[in-house]
Order: structure tokens, then C-alpha cells, then sequence
């Protein structure tokens, strides 16, 4: 039977064409993870991430505004060298762009990207661009971490505790009510922010594993349960909501969970910490929630809610998912 792309989702693409037997000389970490990891220098290892926004699949421009635009595209590149414990420091754009699109659109798309730029201490160090249709931007950034700073997916260990920083939901909530045509605050799906270097050098002190949520909390934490090679229990009464979020499900009459669960693009940090980690970083970092734990067992993660336990891996999946404009 003839297979198309979305029959096979973006995992198994990606699984098909990696090729495992080129000479890894220099590679700490390849394709995997939040970004590639590669040997640098005596202290320090550089990461290298990319992620490309297509319009009428991540954005649409009757929703988003170009300096919106701009600065997501930072925003979610730089959620990547952070997710890893480092700090992005090049950028590398290249933009496929309308001949029909005004100067001033293309002049808001780089306002808000440098804003986004700055906010990060991020240079743009060069790139490419041409004509299309439809707008395409990718920006591939350049970042460095301490080696014994690096967060993997795969240091997690039994008995430590699962935790998330800030709210979930909140993109999720935007694009529903878009969709709904209803009013109500859709920041966190127009202007997401990735968290700040300093949280997540903070974080990486103590953590032992972490990784970000760009396609959901119950997708990322199977990431980290595969790679790991340990079962999560998550516990649904943990999970952080803003009351923003759970307003635009009362109104929507949705389940604000599922909106954290499989919405994604909240790009806060999911990141395991050993029991005795927990008050340390409390001191220094509080933002963040405690949702679950880490134990020995078959790799999968499972809700706990008030009428039981079900496994969950739902997530955002690019070419199985319907376009997120």
C-alpha cells in the first residue's frame, strides 16, 4: 500500500532517513534532541538549532502581525539552546518573502524580530532570502553551553521529580479562540516568550534532564520517558493553568488540560530534579510546578486523575496535524 508523509507523521520521517553510520568525530549529540550538540572547545560544547515557520501552517497573517512574526521565529529557536542548558548567542536567517509584499511589512517583520534579538542578546550573523508566495523564515542559531552545564533528554533517574516552569495551555487557548471567532487574551499564541537565560541556567544547575514545550506537555514528556528509559506519572491536579486559560475554556466549554497536554507552543520548560534538588532551586528559581515522578519501568507516561490512571503521547506532530494558523 502506497504510504503518504501523513500516514507516517514527522517522528517516523525522521526516523527513516536518519542515517546512524556517518563518523560521529566532534558529534556529543546529534538529531534527537532540542538541538546538536558539538565538541567545542576544553569547557565548552556549541549548539547548533533550527526551526523554519511556513505561512497558513504555523502563523496567518490576518492573525499575526509581521513583528509578531519576527519575533516568534527568535523566540522559538532560542527556547531550543536554553531547553539544553546554554546561551544563544548567532543567528542565521534565511526568509522567503512575496515580490508583492510592502517594504514597511518586511521592515515590521525585523522590528519585532530584533526586539527579540536584543531581549536575548542575540546577533544575526547572516542568511539568505528569495521570492515565494507565501512567507517561509528560518532561523538556524548558533549557541555555547558549559560542558557540565548540559541538559539532555536522557539524565533523568529513578525517583526524580517531574517539573514544569511557568502556566500551560496558554497558545493552545489563543488559537482556540481565534477559531471560535471569540475575543479574550491570545498573547500566548500571538507573542509566545521563551524563557530567560537566566532561568534556565538557573534550572540547569540541578536538573538532570529538560527539554521545552513546542509540541505539548504530553509529547515532550515522553520524550524524556523514551530517552530515559523510565516511566512518569504525572498528576493531572499539578498540571499549572493560568486563570487566563482556564477563563477561555469556560467560555469555549474545552478542557484546558488537553489544551497543556497536546495544545504545545507554550515553549516553558519541562525539566526533571532529584528530590533533594527541590528546596535549593526553590531559593533561587520559584516559578515552576512539581507534576509528577520518575520510576523504573516500561518507557511511557501516564496521568493520574481523580477517576484513575491513563498513558498519554498525544502531542503536536508535524504532517499528521492539521495546520496551526
Amino acid at each position: 500500500m502506497e504510504q503518504f508523509l501523513k500516514d507516517i507523521g514527522e517522528h517516523e520521517f525522521i526516523s527513516r532517513f536518519l542515517r546512524k553510520n556517518l563518523p560521529a568525530s566532534g558529534i556529543v549529540q546529534g538529531i534527537g534532541d532540542d538541538c546538536a550538540v558539538l565538541d567545542f572547545s576544553e569547557n565548552e560544547y556549541l549548539l547548533v538549532t533550527s526551526d523554519m515557520m511556513v505561512e497558513d501552517r504555523h502563523f496567518t497573517r490576518s492573525w499575526f502581525s509581521m513583528s509578531q512574526i519576527g519575533r516568534k521565529l527568535v523566540e522559538i529557536n532560542v527556547s531550543d539552546i536554553h531547553s539544553m542548558g546554554g546561551k544563544a548567542s548567532y543567528g542565521f536567517l534565511s526568509v522567503a518573502f512575496p515580490g508583492t509584499m510592502r517594504a514597511e511589512e518586511s521592515n515590521s517583520f525585523f522590528t519585532g524580530l530584533y526586539e527579540s534579538a536584543d531581549r536575548h542578546d542575540l546577533q544575526l550573523a547572516g542568511g539568505d532570502t528569495t521570492e515565494n508566495d507565501k512567507i517561509i523564515v528560518n532561523l538556524t542559531l548558533l549557541g555555547h553551553v558549559e560542558k557540565k552545564r548540559l541538559q539532555l533528554r536522557s539524565g533523568c533517574q529513578d525517583g526524580d521529580l517531574l517539573c514544569v516552569t511557568g502556566t500551560l495551555g496558554k497558545s493552545a487557548a489563543g488559537l482556540a479562540l481565534f477559531l471560535a471567532g471569540q475575543s479574550g487574551n491570545k498573547s500566548g499564541y500571538l507573542e509566545p516568550q521563551a524563557r530567560s537565560y537566566s532561568d534556565a541556567l538557573t534550572i540547569s544547575l540541578y536538573a538532570t534532564s529538560m527539554i521545552d514545550i513546542s509540541d505539548g506537555l504530553a509529547s515532550e514528556a515522553c520524550h524524556l520517558a523514551r530517552h530515559s528509559g523510565l516511566q512518569f506519572n504525572i498528576r493531572q491536579n499539578d498540571i499549572p493553568l493560568s486563570d487566563e486559560t482556564k477563563k477561555s475554556a469556560s467560555l469555549l466549554k474545552a478542557d484546558p488540560i488537553e489544551w497543556a497536554l497536546s495544545g504545545g507552543e507554550d515553549y516553558e520548560l519541562l525539566f526533571t530534579l532529584p528530590p533533594q534538588k527541590l528546596d535549593t532551586l526553590k531559593k533561587q528559581f520559584s516559578d515552576f510546578s512539581c507534576i509528577g515522578r520518575a520510576s523504573k519501568g516500561v518507557a511511557k507516561v501516564c496521568l493520574e486523575t481523580d477517576s484513575g490512571q491513563r498513558e498519554i503521547s498525544k502531542g503536536y506532530e508535524h504532517f499528521k496535524t492539521q495546520a496551526k494558523k
